[in-house]
């Protein structure tokens, strides 16, 4: 194919239909050197058609799919790129002095890049498809076992990998899959988790890898470096402090380093829950970081990755080892999310990100594999939302009227700072007790199973009082929510009562099919945790019905609004998928403005009188 692009060097007339092309319409190529004495000038003019484009040599008559060859390199039409931009960047990196296309050899990325190619219609050497007997074995061993087939995609997906982020949703078995990827040999392996989830992890360990050896750790001080068979599991709050080292000073600069004092290596650190380490100056967040640099392995999982803004994507990923790998650095990561820098008081300044770039999710799927409910478990029911308007004080209503005013005043495209609407919500959920005790009844009366979220303690406070009711508040103890669950699935409770920052992680409410939130959590993410309690693997019911209480104010409705809107930006970074377009190249239409016409359309306008353009659009 002959060097081109857009005219932009004047008009003439083009070289196989003599119609006339103007500046900007059209296309420039490169003549060989025996054309170029023949009519007059290295530089040719080729009109927008197809047909003529074919004739001179600027675009192919027939499609050609990509080629990958054993070495790395992918051959494939500049039309194919052009069309699959997102795609190729993910998997592929371009040499800029040999004008080629070198595909990662990576064994870690080695499924994603196949993955693409097969999307794209390439041509794949045999070579590249062979798996290695170890992984075959650990497929066939998770398949006996009972692993659906996602599940066995993602199980060999991280045990090829040293720095993963498995985001599958929640009830999908992150932690089996992370379990059933260790093999069977005698690992040595460190599971952090928030202490609720300690005795869960041990129970699953003896239940998926009973060749190991469960170890829960409790107290300040009991931190260890697991054996060889062990599985140490410990809390966050447990990990051992990172120690600031100072190398020297020099003329008042400082070159320090941290370091917690163990060395992991040969050791597997799997992270729970890992949006508890998305703050890059939490000291767990950089426990977890030093820790994994030592290690064999670190594989972070996390349901939601991205839980309230992009900048806590960034923190998952740098204690996770892997954000050079995707963004590169802070600066690229800034650029991907069109963020700029605002300030917000006197000496305040912050980072504000908008809408991701279309790379940004395929970048992420490098170190990132997610698969949502709808997409791998087709049985599994859909979520149904419904509004219940609650009537509010005469006095609540004038305060929400003040703050609403006073809101108006400003810029109301986020939400409005916690700190001086948090007594304001606080009074909003008490306000709703009765409504919500109306509701409950309803249900007990029904013999209906109900589950109730809320982000205040009041409410959840006076269920737990109510006859046949279990709760599960900030300081209930790990055995006293497992006996509620266990209690709430048994049917021996009419009901389970919970806040929403309690009720986030590890716990299983499938015996309900209706939920209640009477008021929501300022994090959108955090209340798609405590609704997916009841959508998980297991789940009997057709579909699972959620009530959000709202009261009649036009303040409380504008903060459901943004906090939906921000749960469609964190879908947007991380849900959003690529649609690969192995067909680009097969007709003429390519995205920089060729326009498609039969010979016969060609031949008519070749008998048109010279002076007149080429076809409109």
């Amino acid at each position: 194919m002959r060097r081109h692009g857009p005219n932009k060097k004047g008009a003439g007339t083009c070289d196989v239909c003599h119609q006339r092309v103007g500046i900007g319409l059209g296309y420039w190529y490169l003549r060989d050197p025996g054309e170029r004495e023949l009519l007059g000038g290295p530089f040719g003019i080729c009109c927008s058609s197809n047909q003529c484009a074919i004739e001179v040599g600027i675009l192919g008559g027939s499609f050609r799919p990509p080629k990958l060859y054993d070495d790395g390199r992918l051959e494939m039409a500049y039309e194919t790129y052009q069309q699959n931009k997102e795609l190729v960047r993910s998997i592929a990196s371009w040499d800029k002095t040999n004008k080629l296309w070198w595909v990662r050899k990576s064994e870690e990325e080695r499924g994603r890049v196949l993955e693409v190619l097969d999307a794209l219609g390439a041509e794949v050497p045999e070579a590249w498809r062979e798996k290695p007997a170890w992984l075959v074995a650990l497929e066939e061993r998770a398949k006996s076992l009972g692993a659906y087939p996602f599940q066995m995609q993602g199980i060999s997906w991280l045990a090829q990998r040293k720095y993963a982020l498995l985001a599958d949703d929640m009830g999908l078995g992150k932690t089996m899959q992370a379990l059933l990827a260790l093999g069977e040999t005698r690992a040595r392996v460190l599971v952090v988790c928030p202490a609720s989830l300690k005795h869960n992890w041990a129970n699953e360990v003896e239940r998926w890898a009973p060749h190991l050896t469960p170890s829960v750790r409790k107290g300040l001080g009991s931190f260890s470096v697991p054996e060889p068979g062990e599985v140490v599991i410990t809390n966050y709050e447990l990990l051992p402090r990172p120690v600031k080292i100072t190398v020297f000073e020099r003329k008042k600069r400082k070159r320090w380093y941290y370091e917690t004092g163990f060395d992991l290596s040969g050791c597997s650190v799997i992270v729970d829950e890992a949006t508890m380490v998305k703050s890059t100056k939490a000291k767990r967040s950089k426990a977890v970081k030093i820790l994994g640099q030592s290690a064999d392995r670190v594989w972070l999982l996390s349901g939601t990755p991205l839980e309230n803004t992009p900048i806590d994507l960034h923190g998952v990923l740098d204690a996770g080892h892997m954000f050079e790998t995707v963004f590169r650095n802070f600066k690229n990561f800034r650029e991907l999310f069109n963020a700029f820098y605002k300030q917000v008081a006197a000496q305040r300044w912050i980072w504000v990100f908008s809408t991701p770039k279309p790379e940004v999710p395929e970048l992420l799927r490098r170190v990132m594999l997610r698969r949502k409910k709808t997409d791998v478990l087709k049985e599994l029911p859909l979520r149904r939302y419904r509004d219940m308007v609650v009537d509010t004080p005469e006095e609540l209503l004038e305060a929400c009227g003040t703050a609403w005013d006073e809101w108006k005043q400003q810029e109301r495209a986020k939400l409005p700072p916690l700190e001086k609407f948090s007594e304001l919500r606080s009074k909003l959920a008490s306000s709703r007790i009765d409504a919500m005790v109306e509701f409950v009844e309803r249900y007990e009366e029904a013999s209906e199973p109900l589950v109730v979220f809320c982000a205040h303690r009041a409410p959840i406070e006076v269920l737990s009082k109510r006859k046949g009711w279990v709760s599960i508040l900030g300081g209930t103890s790990s055995t006293k929510r497992q006996e509620a669950v266990e209690a709430f699935q048994a049917g021996k409770a009419l009901g389970i009562a919970c806040t929403i920052k309690a009720a986030g992680y590890g716990l299983t409410l499938t015996r309900a099919s209706h939920e209640l939130f009477v008021d929501l959590s300022w994090e959108p993410m955090a209340n798609a945790q405590s609704e997916d309690r009841c959508i998980r693997i297991g789940q009997e019911a057709d579909s699972v019905l959620i009530t959000r209480m709202v009261s009649d104010h036009p303040l409380d409705r504008h903060l459901l609004k943004l906090l939906t809107e921000k749960t469609r930006l964190i879908e947007k970074t991380i849900e959003r998928r690529a649609t690969p377009n192995p067909t680009a190249g097969k007709q003429a239409i390519l995205p920089y403005g060729f326009r498609v016409e039969s010979k016969a359309q060609q031949e008519q306008r070749k008998r048109l009188p010279d002076g007149l353009e080429p076809m409109k659009d």
